[in-house]
């Protein structure tokens, strides 16, 4: 196959990476904890619900213990919050195109705030290194609640 077939099944969203990356823990805090239960705080990437089930059981294992994860709520996929999400009565093409609507100019009215750091950054430093910072601020880990005993 020619880079250029590859490059265009990739536009279609028909080719892409093979596999998916390893999970990183990126934060792990315990922001409820009554015994026997408690509840975890995890931001991470590329994980999963049973990726994160794995690691509380595996943290009663480390403990001479058990741990059963009793449910998990994501409350932020990259730039995405709670407040973000649609319940499923405004799954309708009005509501998810004024979603999208209201994501862009928050993410234009952010993007325009940064560049005015970005500017007194570039004054300082190498411009390479502000463009590292910009790509690094957008990959936002994910941000889970497991509910653990």
């Amino acid at each position: 196959m020619s880079s250029q077939e590859a490059y265009e099944l990739a536009v279609k969203g028909l080719l892409g990476p093979d596999g998916k990356s390893v999970p990183i823990l990126t934060g792990l805090r315990c922001i409820h904890f009554q015994p026997p239960n408690f509840t975890l705080e995890v931001q991470c990437l590329n994980e999963t619900q049973k990726y994160l089930r794995k690691v509380v059981h595996e943290m009663g294992l480390e403990l001479r213990s058990t741990a059963v994860c009793k449910g998990v709520r994501r409350t932020r996929d990259g730039p995405f919050t709670l407040q973000d999400a649609l319940t499923r009565h405004h799954w309708t093409a009005a509501d998810v195109m004024q979603a999208i609507q209201q994501y862009r100019s928050k993410k234009r009215s952010k993007k325009g705030s940064r560049t005015l750091t970005d500017k007194a950054v570039l004054q300082t430093s190498e411009e390479t290194l502000t463009v590292s910072q910009e790509n690094e601020a957008d990959k936002e880990p994910a941000i889970a609640e497991v509910q653990c005993s």
